[in-house]
């Protein structure tokens, strides 16, 4: 079992890597074997220790354009994750806040919505639950950086169409959608447009000149890009700095 499961990942990683060079062989006239060689400098140059989400990097980031000092310049995912083992300080928190089933279960009381899990659940609960609902959104309990989230305009007429659509899908968690502030609506129509907060914590070692233990690094507002449903980053999102 086990030497299968690396295989259809492995399997699944060439396929990702190979749509990524396709697209970047789109925006940049580049052959196929250039367009490999390009990635695997860049990434050696910026010292990425990882192959597969580089790829998507190198194109969501544009570094196909860049000299190798500027792509020294981008944050990518590997960088993101090495800070963060520095700081983890709560482990067993991270990979809790990290699983949506539980997260929610765990904040229940001050989401103000109605959600549940695509599984174990009739006709008629899911009817109840989201009756006064104009649109749902789904999203899988294993998924990141905003792939394979859907929304859902429902009405009396196809809401139960969406429901067996929604059982079939990989286990994860459907909500009913969040309608933001105009303002924030502008940003991006079809988006729930985020702010995110970046806290960096210390066991030992105070953070801030107080001698506080947590500090609040930084503040950005996500934006969606287009039409899309996420404000992710890697879907064609925008990040700007509060």
């Amino acid at each position: 079992v086990r030497r299968k499961k690396k295989k259809k990942e492995a399997l699944e990683t060439i396929e990702f890597q190979k749509h990524y060079v396709k697209k970047i062989m789109e925006r940049t006239g580049w052959s196929e074997s250039l367009t490999e060689e390009k990635i695997e400098k860049a990434r050696l140059n910026v010292g990425c220790t990882y192959k597969r989400f580089f790829y998507k990097e190198f194109f969501s980031y544009r570094m196909y354009e860049m000299g190798e000092d500027e792509q020294k310049e981008i944050m990518l995912w590997d960088h993101s994750r090495k800070i963060s083992q520095m700081y983890d300080v709560n482990r067993n928190f991270t990979t809790f806040h990290r699983n949506k089933k539980e997260a929610n279960t765990y904040f229940h009381k001050f989401m103000k919505r109605s959600w549940c899990i695509n599984r174990n659940i009739t006709c008629e609960e899911f009817l109840k639950l989201f009756k006064d609902c104009k649109k749902l959104i789904y999203k899988p309990l294993k998924g990141h950086m905003g792939s394979d989230i859907e929304a859902f305009e429902v009405q009396d007429e196809n809401i139960k169409e969406v429901y067996h659509y929604l059982l079939k899908l990989p286990e994860g968690v459907i909500e009913e959608y969040v309608v933001q502030h105009h303002i924030l609506s502008q940003l991006c129509k079809s988006s729930l447009n985020t702010l995110r907060i970046v806290t960096i914590t210390s066991k030992s070692v105070p953070v801030t000149p107080s001698g506080a233990f947590t500090d609040i690094a930084y503040a950005a507002i996500r934006i969606g890009g287009g039409t899309a449903v996420v404000d992710n980053l890697h879907a064609g999102g925008m990040v700007v700095l509060v």
